[in-house]
Parts: C-alpha cells; structure tokens; sequence
C-alpha cells in the first residue's frame, strides 16, 4: 500500500474561491470559504455572511444559491460525497486487474485518506447530525459511496471470503473498522507510543485482519 502524508494539507481556499469566482462557479467559490472557515473554527459558527466575505463576493450571493445555512452546510455534504465516491472510484479502478481483497483494500485507503485530507468534509458528512437532515430531504449522496462497498464486498464473497455471512452486514463490518481507523486519525488520539510511526502499516494489518481466509 503507498504511503501518506497524515498531515492536513495546507489550506488555498481563497485561491481557490477567486479562480471559481470568476470563472462563474460561485458556488464552489463558496463551498471552498465553507471548508477553510470549518477548519479553523468548526461549523458550529459558520454564516452565510462570512462565506460571503471569504469568496469576496456580496453577502447576499449565499442566500441566492443555498438559501440559508443548513442548506450551504447540505451542499457541502453532497460535495464532500461527491468526491469520497470519485476516489473510492479510482482506487476500486486502479486494481480492478488484480484480487477483490486488493481492491477492497484499496477503497479503504481511498476512505482513510479522505478523512485525512478533507476533515472539514468528513467533520459535515459523518459527525455534524446533518445526515438525518439529508435524507429527510431525499440527499442521498452516501448511495453511491456504500453501493461500491457492497459491490466490493460481494466481489470478495465471490472469491471465497466471507461466503457464508450477509452481505449488508459483513459491508457494515468492514466500513465500521475502516471509518473507526479514520476516526483515530482525524481525532489525533494516535496513541503517544506510536508517534513517528508508519501508520500505513498498521491500516495495512487491521484492512488484512479484517479478512478471514477463504471459506
């Protein structure tokens, strides 16, 4: 499995805000003043207002696109699966020729490396309670995310792993370790006596102990 940086990414919001700004994408524009003010302050105080300043476009432009709060932290929900899916995708892709437990192995990386790297996203998507919201509202976003998992999942019971067990819940299993694992590392409570560690490797043996031998 390739290796990482477990570090967050250095943030370019407002960089990214102007050049979506004025190529007419203000939403994205707004969406990234979103991730960079969740980041520094948490969700809990976010406003339209601010995102507006952020994306240096007028206060009422929030208002226009996502109509109020809950609605700009919905479409940031949506996009933060929006792009889970695309590199769960990839991965799932770039080991298409080889067994199902390497591409499920890889999708979980995918998953792990998305926490790291988009915290502001995972933060809304999983930890925020916007979830109920969302499918009351019919945002299905997730749909995508976990129809791969079980598509995967019931790819490695083709080959003999877990045949004889439900697939929603060998699926649930799965995904609960990997989040579980994803949780950690957002968190910060990587034990002390693993810092410096290559955490690679350990998300290596957890993804492999996680998969009985062949039925």
């Amino acid at each position: 499995m390739s290796s990482y940086n477990l570090e967050p990414p250095t943030k370019e919001a407002m960089a990214t805000a102007e050049t979506a700004y004025h190529h007419g994408d203000l939403p994205t524009a707004l969406l990234a003043a979103v991730e960079e003010i969740i980041d520094e302050q948490g969700y809990a105080d976010l406003s339209l207002r601010e995102a507006a300043r952020r994306a240096g476009v007028s206060h009422s432009a929030p208002a226009y696109h996502f109509g109020d709060k809950e609605g700009m932290l919905l479409a940031f929900y949506d996009q933060g699966f929006e792009m889970l899916y695309r590199d769960m995708l990839a991965a799932y892709e770039e080991h298409a020729a080889e067994s199902s437990v390497e591409r499920m192995y890889g999708i979980g990386e995918a998953y792990i490396m998305f926490a790291v790297e988009h915290r502001a996203h995972f933060e809304i998507m999983f930890r925020s309670g916007l979830a109920k919201v969302a499918h009351e509202k019919q945002h299905e976003g997730g749909d995508p995310v976990f129809g791969l998992v079980l598509q995967t999942i019931g790819e490695l019971q083709e080959e003999g792993y877990f045949a004889e067990d439900n697939l929603i819940e060998v699926s649930l299993y799965l995904w609960s370790v990997v989040h579980g694992f994803s949780t950690i590392l957002v968190d910060g409570s990587v034990p002390p006596a693993l810092d410096g560690a290559d955490l690679t490797v350990f998300l290596d043996g957890v993804l492999r102990l996680a998969v009985p031998e062949q039925n």
